[in-house]
Parts: C-alpha cells; structure tokens; sequence
C-alpha cells in the first residue's frame, strides 16, 4: 500500500501509520518547451487519516515532527528524519489529540500540512484508525453541528466546554432560504489540508421544493468555517428530491490520503471521493438501503462500511461482503468497544418502536462478525434502538461507549447510555441520561458524542424536536445523568446532531 514518490528527485521522509508519499504530477525542472515547470509538490502524509482516531501509542510511522500542538511550539516526541516510509516511535505517544506533519528530504523548507488524530487512552494490539473529529477550526477541541427545520447551526468547543452561542448558521448559498431538515455530519479531511470539514445535506422538501436537492461542503481552517459553502454536491440524476437527506463522513475509502463523503437519499448512497480540493463532482454509486455505518472492520486501513444489513469490506478489488442476520432500523459505528482494536457496530432492529432490540458486532481479522456478541432488550412496550450511536469513551478507560434510545418515549424519557470493557458492551446497569425537556410520543433523539472541552473524556450530546440539545460531559466513572450544558435555539433543534465518530 505505498504510494509512489513522484517528481525529480523521488526520496521523501512521508510520515504515514500504513502508506504515505506526495501528490504525483508537477516537477521542478523545465520541460520540452523551455518553460519552468512548478515546484515539486510538498510532502502529504496519508495515513493516520486527517481527524481520525488511531488504536495504537505506538503507530507505525515515518515522520519528522508529532507535536502537542498544531503549532508544533511542543512536540510529543524528539524530532526524527526517517530514510524510508514507515516509523514507530520508541515510547508511547500520550493519549489526547495530536498533530503531525512531514519534510521533504530534498528540501526540509517542504513541510505538509498539519493533520491531527486522536489517540485513546488504551494501546490496542491492532495498528489501525477510524471515524473522525469534527474540530474545524483545528483547535483541539471536538465541535458540534446541529440540524433543525430552520437551519444548522455550528456550536464550537474551548477549553471552558461547548459554547451556548452558535458561532455560524447555513443557509442555501444564493438564498435567503434557511437549510431546513438539513442531514449533518464530519466529512472528515477531504482536501487533506489538516482540518475537518463539514458536509449538510437538503434535500429539497425540507424548504423550497423548485430549490434543487444538494449536499454542502463547508471546509474548515484555523478561523473553522464560513457561513457559506465551498462546494456543492449534486444528485447524479438530476431528479430526486430527497437527495442530500443522509450525508455520512466516508473515511478514505480508496486510501489516497484524503477523506471521501458520502451523500444519500431514501434508497441509494452515493460516495463522492475526496481530493486537493475537495470531492470531485461525480460520485460512484456505494450501496442501496436506507441505513448505513462506517469504519474499519477488519484493520486493513481501508473504510468498511454496513448499508442495511449488510456489511461490505473496503479493498483494493472492493473487497467482500457478509450479511448480518437482523431487520436494520438504526446503524452506527460503535468506536472500539472490547479494546482489541478492531471498529464494531451497533445495530437497533425493531419491528416497531414498542418490541425493538440493540446487537453488538465486533470487528475482527475477517471483518464484522455476523454473530452478535451483546444483545439489549428493554422492558415492556419500551424498546430499544429507536436510535444507536457511539458515545465515544466518555469515562477514559479506553473502551467504546454507547448510547441507546427507548423506542417508547413515554414509557423511559431516559437515554441509556452502556459502557464498553475488555469482554465487549456491558449488559447490565447503564447509565440513565435525563433530558431536560422530555420528548413527545414519536418524536425521535440524535444522539452524537465528542470531547469537547478537551478534558479526555468524550461528552455525551443528545437533542430531540423540542428545542433542546443536552450535553453530558464524560468524566472518570461516567456523566452524570443530568445535562451539564444546555443549548437552545428555534425550530426543532436537535432534529439531528453530529459531535465525533470514534
């Protein structure tokens, strides 16, 4: 999985957990006509992905600078000039979120953007990375993007925690149309330049139907976003309405170094791969369904993805697939919930809202495993699964969390929230998160998770439809399980969320 060097002069110190190199083309010398040609292009680490989280302290790299900060003023480890592709550091890198960055051989002047991971509390024996941190402004703190009927709003994390003021609100560029029933979500790194995007679907029933149905890329940098989009996403076929109503971070799924997205509608997802500036405009059709969860089931460095029931591996010749034996009603990453570092899923299957169950499904060497090692049921005319999501690691042991909602609102107003440990999801005992304002009777709970006041410990966010978002903040032990921060706005804030993918 190398990628190639390419230009002049063909020796490059590439930091990269798996691969690394520089974008191939321009060379600094002058071509057939006499005309100088560009400068050779500077170094671009590829793996670990911009915004991702790794499993190891000590992750295979080559590389020149691992700092504390994005700055690189405070460096992790002493600085090493590596003469191949790959290096391990001799120690542990600390857990919290890291940056790194390279130099070119042939000319240190040559540095690469600034990525940043984030690395858990635990070392898993499996050398891989995942999800993705939304953190636009590179800052080290996880943000928050919450969607409503009139608009999505960005929250920032500081130091101090969430802000309650939202610190931009998105319209449709070219109108005064608020983004309404707006899908949000991490698109991860997708023009490779060290800091997270975002990506908002709305589709077209959500505010003006004669407006057509887009997904935005907003790109994020040391000031985070701007109010309007970089990029607009279109539907390949030019006729469907609710495109744009499912919008999904990616990972790299063709492993060049740069997040891809994905942006779907009612049946079909659409995967738009990323680039030096951002997704290209055609996307490949990934898989039909109305569910779908991504990572890195089996540690090959490629994102897997699960569309419905079924679970696809990423790979060069695309890999394989393995059907999971359940009526899908909700899917989501579950992070790394037994450690091993393999990423797992969780998956909500009900036939209604009132008899619903939760399943766990580990990842391995081979992929998901389509046996679930943990099953939740609630009680009576409660349910479980009407929505699933990782949590991150809210009490630091290293373990994956995550949180479950009832599918029966009025009978548990509670969010469940279930501890991950070395045997896998703990069963017994969760921990009850109450709302501050209850929801009505089908209406539905995002759920989302992402440290954002940097304390190491991943914060628990939850909204609903009745204007309210809930933030529990992770701490050794757990959250308590009553908000510690509070965010109110107009319209059905809360309708959806996106914090981190861990």
């Amino acid at each position: 999985m190398l990628r190639p060097v390419c230009g002049r002069t063909a020796v490059l110190v590439a930091l990269a957990w798996l691969a690394a190199g520089t974008a191939c083309g321009a060379r600094s010398d002058i071509d057939e006509s006499g005309r100088a040609e560009t400068p050779p292009p500077t170094p671009r680490p590829m793996a670990p992905l911009s915004t991702s989280r790794v499993t190891s302290h000590r992750p295979t790299a080559a590389t020149i600078d691992v700092c504390l900060d994005r700055a690189c003023s405070d460096r992790a480890i002493p600085s090493v000039t590596v003469a191949g592709t790959q290096y391990t550091p001799a120690a542990d890198l600390p857990p919290g979120m890291l940056y790194w960055r390279l130099h070119s051989a042939a000319d240190p002047t040559a540095t690469s953007p600034v990525w940043q991971f984030l690395v858990g509390a635990r070392s898993a024996p499996v050398d891989t990375s995942w999800g993705t941190t939304l953190d636009v402004n590179g800052d080290g703190f996880a943000d928050v993007v919450v969607g409503t009927t009139t608009g999505a709003y960005l929250v920032m994390g500081s130091a101090a925690g969430l802000s309650t003021v939202p610190a931009a609100q998105f319209s449709r560029m070219g109108s005064a149309v608020p983004l309404g029933a707006a899908a949000v979500a991490s698109a991860g790194d997708v023009n490779g330049d060290g800091y997270a995007d975002l990506v908002i679907g709305n589709p077209a029933f959500g505010s003006d139907p004669s407006l057509p149905s887009v997904a935005y890329i907003y790109f994020g940098g040391p000031n985070g976003v701007r109010a309007t989009p970089d990029m607009v996403l279109s539907d390949p076929t030019g006729n469907d309405a609710l495109f744009g109503s499912s919008v999904l971070g990616a990972g790299d799924v063709d492993r060049d170094g740069y997040a891809d997205v994905i942006v779907g509608n009612e049946s079909t997802y659409y995967l738009f791969s990323g680039g030096p500036t951002g997704p290209g405009p055609i996307p490949s059709r990934l898989c039909d369904g109305r569910r779908i969860a991504v990572g890195d089931f089996n540690g090959d460095g490629y994102a897997d993805r699960v569309c419905e029931n079924v679970a696809f591996l990423g790979g060069p010749d695309g890999g394989t697939s393995t059907t999971l034996p359940v009526t899908v009603y909700a899917v989501s990453l579950a992070g790394d919930v037994n450690g091993d570092g393999y990423a797992d899923i969780v998956v909500g299957s009900a036939g209604n809202r009132l008899d619903g169950n939760v399943s766990i499904y580990m990842g391995g060497p081979k992929g998901l495993d389509p046996t679930p090692t943990a099953s939740l049921e609630g009680s009576d005319d409660e349910g479980l699964g009407a929505c699933v999501a990782s949590a991150g690691d809210v009490n630091g042991d290293g373990y994956g969390d995550v949180v479950v909602c009832p599918g029966n609102v009025v009978i548990s107003s509670s969010v469940f929230l279930y501890f991950g440990s070395s045997e896998g999801l703990v069963t017994t005992a969760p921990l009850l998160l109450t709302q501050t304002v209850q929801p009505t009777d089908g209406a539905m709970v995002a759920a989302a998770g992402g440290d954002t006041n940097g304390d190491g410990y991943a914060d628990v966010i939850l909204g609903t439809l009745e204007q309210d978002v809930d933030v529990f903040e992770g701490r050794a032990g757990g959250p308590s399980s009553a908000p510690s921060v509070i965010l109110t706005g107009p319209g059905q804030f809360g309708d959806t969320l996106f914090g981190a993918s861990y």
